[in-house]
């Protein structure tokens, strides 16, 4: 995926997680959405981030990086503490904290 093309993903993801979030500020929207609307705004946010996240943990230097590639064990770290957990900075804390001790001691 060439870098156009994901910028502009990221966009459009972005976009349509605004306007998700502005139109019904904005009274644009009714005020009691149709329910498979309403079930389909619960993935939005996992389809904006997947994307984001696993290219830049198995891609980070444009090509798959499975070998020597301390951010994928990071990222098994995050996802630990994310389940046991279940808090948001606790997962950002522990997988920079694990990423940056991992390529520091490795």
């Amino acid at each position: 995926m060439d870098s156009m093309m994901l910028w502009g993903l990221i966009l459009t993801c972005g976009l349509f997680t605004f306007l998700t979030r502005f139109l019904p500020l904005a009274g644009l929207l009714p005020e009691k959405l149709p329910p498979i609307i309403e079930q389909a705004m619960h993935y939005v946010p996992v389809a904006v981030l997947t994307p984001i996240i696993i290219y830049s943990v198995f891609l980070p230097t444009e090509e798959v990086a499975l070998f020597n590639n301390m951010r994928i064990p990071a990222a098994l770290l995050a996802l630990v503490a994310t389940v046991v957990t279940g808090r948001v900075i606790v997962t950002i804390v522990v997988g920079m904290a694990s990423l940056w001790a991992m390529e520091y001691l490795f």
